[in-house]
């Protein structure tokens, strides 16, 4: 018995820790985003991870589906609160719920994740298309305080 609990502890992550390198790691607090973003941890859970899941928008689909297969932390580009502060109703609310019920923590990472040039959505298309040389800018919008990625590549080197 105790060999397979200590199996089973050596499987289980630390959610704090996750957080902590992928905050890291991303750089969340560095890069801007909209204001709404809220890039990082949006919803913890008691603290454990075994299982993570990952989905480009979280809704109640993805949270019931994730809940389907014992996830603890669902990592997402989207997350849940784009429109700002709003009333806890509806699909929110059926969302929130979800998360809480199936101790689902809930990390999301935009921009951050966009512009990160290992792993980012740019560097994966650039790898992709065989721009090799490609650069990175991250700049502030004119019209609003809000980010713009943009990715350049110098074509005469390809």
């Amino acid at each position: 018995m105790s060999k397979n609990r200590k199996m089973h502890s050596a499987q289980m992550a630390s959610l704090f820790d996750i957080v902590t390198y992928t905050d890291d790691f991303l750089r969340i607090r560095d890069v801007g985003d909209w204001d709404n973003a809220l890039n990082g941890l949006q919803i913890e859970n008691s603290g454990r991870v075994t299982r993570f899941g990952a989905a480009v928008d979280v809704s109640t689909r993805v949270l019931t589906e994730a809940a389907k297969k014992k996830v603890d932390l669902l990592i997402v580009h989207h997350g849940l609160f784009w429109s700002g502060l709003q009333p806890v109703r509806s699909a929110l609310r059926r969302q929130l719920q979800l998360a809480f019920e199936n101790d689902i923590a809930l990390y999301s990472a935009h921009l951050p994740l966009d512009i990160h040039p290992k792993i980012g959505n740019n560097a994966q298309l650039a790898a992709v298309l065989g721009l090799k040389s490609a650069q990175q800018n991250c700049r502030a919008s004119v019209s609003d305080a809000s980010r713009v990625a943009s990715w350049f590549v110098n074509c005469d080197e390809h």
